[in-house]
């Protein structure tokens, strides 16, 4: 069995910090749900809503249809939620 690497190259790790320190939220050199889910989709059409049917993933690991699907609808959810947090703080 060989061992598991427990640092990435050089080559990776500077790049990829150095992206990271570009993202809005400054968020560290890992991939989080936020990473992988909600900065990394697109509308299809602009002018349309956020809606299941109308984003696409930016950057995906295996594509497919369940991977992309995973993605739309959280999405999709975390674009109405502001409506719940309204309703709530109205209530």
């Amino acid at each position: 069995e060989e061992p598991t690497a427990t640092a990435l190259p050089r080559q990776l790790a500077v790049p990829w910090c150095a992206v990271a320190e570009e993202t809005p939220l400054k968020r560290r050199p890992v991939l989080t749900y936020a990473s992988f889910n909600l900065f990394n989709w697109r509308r299809i059409d602009p002018a349309a809503p956020v809606a299941l049917g109308n984003t696409a993933r930016s950057l995906n690991f295996l594509g497919g249809q369940d991977e992309e699907w995973f993605s739309a609808v959280h999405v999709a959810i975390e674009a109405r939620a502001g409506e719940a947090v309204v309703a709530a703080a109205e209530a």
